[in-house]
């Protein structure tokens, strides 16, 4: 996550070649690929460095994220014609808990207080205080 931070305030003050050399670096070390333009809160980490781990650099990740390895967090269809004002990407809340090799896709909200199973593809919305699981994700537990 120091890289990361180093990486966003170089984005933050357009310092391309610092920014640039962080991606970089962040991809042949972790194998991750995290762009500096990505919203993540405070707090967040990444299980097993985050190898394997893709975020869409417009995603939305809240405080105190955890996101095991191989997590891919993304649009449904790329080739999907966008229309200004609509979201295409996940808007991710707090405290979440996203397990290795999930797949979170489209713009969908996921509440506090989730948990994403191991494997799961999770293409809807998602309640506050919840364990989902499968594929597609469905509803485990509620109000935990």
């Amino acid at each position: 996550m120091r890289v990361f931070k180093l990486g966003k305030w170089a984005y933050k003050r357009n310092y391309k070649f610092i920014q640039s050399l962080c991606e970089r670096y962040i991809r042949i070390v972790y194998s991750m690929s995290i762009k500096m333009e990505t919203r993540i809160g405070e707090g967040v980490k990444f299980g097993y460095g985050g190898i394997g781990v893709v975020i869409h650099p417009k995603a939305i990740i809240g405080k105190n994220v955890t996101i095991a390895q191989n997590v891919t967090i993304g649009m449904k269809n790329v080739n999907q014609k966008r229309e200004p004002g609509i979201n295409y990407l996940p808007v991710i809340g707090d405290n979440v808990y996203i397990g290795a090799g999930a797949v979170v896709l489209g713009g969908i909200n996921i509440g506090n207080n989730v948990t994403i199973g191991a494997n799961s593809v999770v293409i809807s919305d998602i309640e506050e205080n919840t364990v989902v699981a499968g594929i597609p994700a469905r509803v485990i537990k509620q109000n935990v």
